[in-house]
């Protein structure tokens, strides 16, 4: 019995992968990109200014599409919905970080654990530094 429990174990934590995708994301500075690490579409993000309660929310909100691997922070797909809070809404196209910041990014998505990222902004509310700034191993 030892042994088909141990067995049973064994095949099914490498198999959760599969059934559950990580939620890991990193920022790429570069493209001023979030960028999902595996195939699945980021469907839900928050972001939160680390300094005050300022909290994002963005959303894919098209039921017939999937939502893209990468959000460009400087031209969100207007298929998101983004909040700030829980009421007021922004326009995607007016969206921006605010300058000399620290912001946490989450993403939480499906039955996978919520993955979290550090971005760093400069006096004009462009990321500069974050950690991750790649993919987990």
């Amino acid at each position: 019995m030892k042994y088909l429990i141990a067995f049973s174990v064994f095949i099914a934590i490498p198999g959760c992968s599969l059934f559950f995708p990580s939620n890991a994301i990193y920022f790429d500075v570069k493209e001023q990109a979030i960028k999902s690490c595996n195939s699945n579409g980021i469907r839900n993000l928050s972001i939160e200014l680390d300094s005050s309660e300022t909290e994002y929310s963005i959303k894919w909100s098209d039921k017939d599409k999937d939502a893209p691997t990468v959000i460009n922070l400087s031209s969100i797909d207007n298929n998101y919905y983004i909040s700030k809070g829980y009421r007021e809404t922004i326009d995607n196209k007016k969206f921006k970080l605010a300058p000399l910041s620290k912001y946490t990014i989450e993403r939480a998505q499906g039955d996978a654990g919520g993955y979290r990222i550090s971005v760093w902004t400069d006096e004009y509310g462009k990321v500069v530094k974050a950690d991750p700034a790649s993919c987990p191993d």
